[in-house]
């Protein structure tokens, strides 16, 4: 990890405890120098008191309103953690360790050797430099050789009977990788010759169906172009990532998401708000949002894909024809909209993917306030 990306991470480990203990934290190095701090002040005698309490045989102690915690790693010194506080209680102190031990844990990654799997992980997340990337895979003796990427979405967290299978089934040897990159996320790294392009599909499909079967596990698998080098990881794998989030806005249904076949969705994500609700004013005379009962939707979703074809979608429905043109003759008085000829089922098809946009940003926002609010 470069020193900007761990200074980044530690100041953000800091500020996130600020705002869980409402406490301003210092990090002093071990030579007394200041490294991070969440409150923009110049207190002189702090750098005094901090190589003071450096010299003493404390591991914690209470001076001036602060809380003074040493942070050893590998036998030594490294930080000293000061938390401004009024209280002096257990309860505090345990929080300010907490802190501490966030941060020991930061140095010990940042400075640990990696193992394969470690490496990938922090080059996905875009934790190492180029410096890094090519000097870590040198020492791992990783070849360039090129690659598929295959992101696993699970519905719920996803749990070790679940890795083991994706394990078990889809890795062939020790040059290809199952990560954990959360609870709920996986990636899988193949070779690309043993995985060509048009077989990646089949292989995401293989995936669900067999965690469905052994392990009971709902997922998502996204994939995208091959890779040629280990400098293309970290973009493939945002791009995968965002193929997923697009899928599940648009096309729910869909449990294999493509970067370069996201078709309109692409374009839709990239709309702000108000764009977005000026069109479905003007598409739905005056209204932002439609409601259709169940019986609607469905007749709709049938007559799409049978291509507007009215008959074949009476046939499919186990309806009279003459019933299911009464259908979509209501759902015309609804909608304003004559679903059956091509210009208005493209538009009520684009506005719908624009609705379901416009409430994917609603609830992101409402995610924010509430984040804020506990706060």
């Amino acid at each position: 990890m470069n020193s900007q990306i761990f200074t980044e991470k530690l100041q953000g480990i800091m500020e996130e405890m600020k705002e869980i203990s409402h406490m301003d934290y210092f990090l002093f190095s071990e030579e007394g120098d200041l490294e991070a701090q969440t409150k923009d002040v110049d207190i002189p005698e702090l750098g005094k008191m901090v190589r003071k309490f450096r010299d003493s045989p404390a591991e914690r102690q209470i001076a001036r309103g602060f809380f003074f915690v040493r942070i050893c790693i590998w036998g030594r010194t490294e930080y000293i953690l000061l938390a401004e506080t009024e209280g002096t209680d257990e309860h505090s102190y345990t929080i300010v360790q907490m802190a501490a031990s966030q941060i020991r844990n930061l140095y010990l990654m940042a400075n640990s050797p990696m193992d394969e799997n470690q490496y990938l992980r922090q080059l996905l997340l875009g934790n190492l430099s180029d410096e890094e990337m090519e000097e870590e895979a040198k020492k791992l003796k990783l070849d360039q050789n090129p690659r598929s990427m295959f992101v696993l979405e699970f519905e719920e967290e996803k749990n070790e009977i679940a890795m083991e299978t994706v394990r078990n089934l889809f890795l062939k040897d020790d040059s290809e990788y199952l990560l954990d990159m959360n609870g709920y996320r996986a990636v899988l790294i193949k070779y690309a010759d043993r995985q060509p392009e048009e077989a990646a599909e089949e292989l995401a499909h293989m995936i669900i169906d067999n965690l469905q079967t052994e392990a009971l596990a709902n997922v998502k698998v996204g994939y995208g172009r091959n890779i040629s080098s280990y400098q293309q990881m970290e973009q493939n794998y945002k791009d995968i990532c965002t193929a997923l989030k697009i899928s599940r806005i648009f096309y729910p249904k869909k449990q294999v998401a493509v970067y370069e076949h996201l078709g309109i969705g692409r374009l839709i994500y990239q709309l702000p708000k108000d764009l977005c609700q000026m069109f479905l004013k003007e598409v739905f005379s005056g209204e932002e949002e439609v409601e259709l009962d169940k019986e609607m939707l469905v007749t709709i979703d049938k007559l799409f894909e049978n291509n507007l074809n009215i008959s074949e979608t009476a046939r499919q429905l186990y309806v009279h024809r003459n019933t299911l043109v009464y259908r979509l003759e209501r759902i015309e008085k609804i909608l304003g909209l004559d679903i059956r000829t091509f210009e208005d089922a493209m538009m009520f098809r684009i506005a719908m993917m624009v609705q379901a946009h416009v409430k994917y940003l609603e609830k992101k926002e409402s995610r924010n306030i509430v984040k804020r609010s506990a706060q």
